[in-house]
């Protein structure tokens, strides 16, 4: 059995529902060309957030958070501390080649279970490639294990090797 799942400091947004979306509550979704929710449809589509309330017409609101821990509804066995991703029938699952979308914090045991997941709401995990190479990671904090007396100080050539967390 999975473990308890709970939500923490959410960012609602609504767009209105781009079909009939009542069955669809903590489903991951993107935003169609007409500017409304609709289910996630392959991996690699882009990530909008997880449905919190929900409708069954079409154009009505539908609530969207993009940020915070949120329950979702999970598509396999999900571990604690995996790293997820949204599939293309809108559940999540752990991370392979689509869009990282957070981390989860439960664990679940089987499809349909529900999970808390934190999303990641700098976008900083949305890419597939685990090489991050992001900008402000090495300006003023390089004071590693590097105290020899090598009196290059110049501080250009200090490859930073901090550790890149999923």
């Amino acid at each position: 059995m999975s473990e308890q799942a709970f939500e923490q400091g959410l960012l609602p947004f609504n767009l209105p529902a781009g079909a009939d979306l009542s069955l669809k509550q903590y489903y991951g979704v993107k935003v169609n060309s007409s500017g409304q929710a609709v289910l996630v449809a392959a991996k690699t589509d882009a990530f909008a957030g997880i449905l919190q309330k929900v409708t069954d017409t079409e154009n009505e609101p539908v609530s969207i958070s993009a940020a915070g821990i949120s329950v979702a509804v999970a598509g396999g066995v999900i571990t604690a501390g995996d790293a997820v991703e949204c599939g293309a029938d809108g559940k999540f699952r752990k991370f392979g080649f689509g869009v990282k979308v957070g981390v989860a914090l439960t664990t679940t045991a089987a499809d349909g279970e529900y999970f808390s997941v934190n999303l990641d709401a700098n976008g900083k995990n949305n890419s597939s490639s685990s090489s991050s190479s992001s900008s402000s990671s090495s300006s003023s904090s390089s004071s590693s294990s590097s105290s020899s007396s090598s009196s290059s100080s110049s501080s250009s050539s200090s490859s930073s090797s901090s550790s890149s967390q999923p």
